[in-house]
């Protein structure tokens, strides 16, 4: 994939997708441009922005309790161990695509 592929959503080869050429979608290398995608992010924002301004009135902040958090290694930790499985499960569901499927069904689970 180039970087301008790189930087578009959608980009895919039609080959390996399986798809017509002519066929639109976005597996098919069609492309949303930055633009719109930059408007949706903006959107995004500002819904965030009007749920902070509606509910930061009525936070208390004396729950807030700095000296029970955990040490910042602890957290570290566990951030790095939800990417890896995150990373792990990504790269198991990619794989499966290029399974073939076998002579033999495999049977549901009862």
């Amino acid at each position: 994939m180039s970087v301008r592929g790189a930087i578009f959503l959608g980009v895919g080869s039609t080959e390996q997708a399986g798809h017509d050429p002519g066929e639109e979608g976005f597996g098919n290398g069609r492309l949303v441009g930055i633009a719109s995608l930059a408007a949706i992010v903006l959107v995004l924002l500002a819904v965030f922005a009007v749920f902070i301004v509606a509910t930061i009135s009525s936070v208390d902040w004396g729950l807030l309790s700095f000296s029970k958090d955990p040490p910042l290694s602890d957290i570290l930790a566990s951030v790095a161990l939800t990417f890896l499985a995150f990373l792990g499960f990504s790269m198991i569901t990619f794989a499966a695509g290029d399974v073939q499927a076998g002579p033999i069904p495999v049977p549901a689970p009862r």
